[in-house]
């Protein structure tokens, strides 16, 4: 992903190619994945976006800044076969249209297997599930096929990342499974957290979304400046996080008042 991201960075800086990398990469605030699928596009929300999927795969924000810095780099030219015939690929791989990638048809599968999916009142945190868990079950399998001929510290790593992609995906298993048999919410993954937290903002009235929107603003001028001070960076990826979350919040909290007018 990682080589995605700086061709990303080099090549494209599309607000739609930024939307689609926070949706894929594993690591990102799920706070911010939420609010990307809601909220318009701007420029400091897109800003935001770049520094999360660089900093879930390892790109230092010198580095980031200096790729942004340089001129876009050329695309190739586009195909000029008829788009139907037009061979796609996956993974480096060429691949005919009638054989869809196994990320396809795995995606297909769990719409047959959770309809509730296709329902037009499901809620939006199980569609982003669905695209972690194939994430997760991807990252798990590559993750497990390569942890022969290691060595001692990067089979260690190897593992890791092999646990926490399992237990990812049999966390969000999990809430499809019982969403689909009871149509209530299990609640263990954390992006329920952030539901829980906007369900109870749509509950506030006008003076109690004031003081709301009060404490969002007080507690996201906060982290800002803990990061400006830049005495401890290596809080900073979790302080950029909890800024998303509350922004996010923000959003929602502004928009209720918008609505009371």
């Amino acid at each position: 992903m990682k080589q995605q991201v700086i061709q990303y960075l080099k090549s494209d800086r599309s607000y739609n190619t930024a939307i689609k990398l926070l949706n894929t990469i594993k690591g990102v605030p799920m706070a911010l994945v939420a609010r990307a699928n809601r909220t318009p596009e701007s420029a400091d929300f897109h800003a935001q976006i770049n520094y999360s999927i660089c900093k879930a795969v390892g790109i230092q924000e010198r580095e980031m800044n200096s790729l942004l810095a340089q001129p876009l780099a050329e695309k190739s030219a586009p195909d000029s076969e008829p788009k139907v015939l037009k061979v796609v690929k996956t993974q480096g791989e060429p691949v005919d249209p009638a054989n869809p990638p196994k990320e396809v048809s795995q995606g297909a599968a769990l719409r047959q297997e959770f309809p509730f999916l296709n329902d037009k009142n499901c809620p939006q945190e199980f569609k982003i599930l669905v695209a972690d868990k194939l994430s997760a079950y991807y990252r798990f399998k590559e993750a497990h096929a390569e942890l022969e001929n290691l060595t001692d510290e990067a089979l260690a790593e190897k593992v890791e990342e092999t646990v926490e992609a399992f237990i990812e995906n049999e966390i969000i298993w999990r809430e499809l499974n019982h969403y689909r048999d009871t149509k209530s919410i299990l609640g263990e993954h954390p992006i329920f957290k952030t539901k829980q937290e906007v369900d109870a903002i749509h509950k506030l009235n006008g003076t109690d979304l004031i003081k709301r929107r009060n404490a969002l603003v007080k507690s996201i001028n906060s982290f800002k400046a803990n990061i400006a001070k830049g005495d401890r960076p290596d809080l900073d990826e979790k302080r950029q996080e909890s800024i998303a979350e509350r922004q996010y919040l923000l959003d929602i909290v502004d928009a209720r008042l918008e609505g009371l007018k």
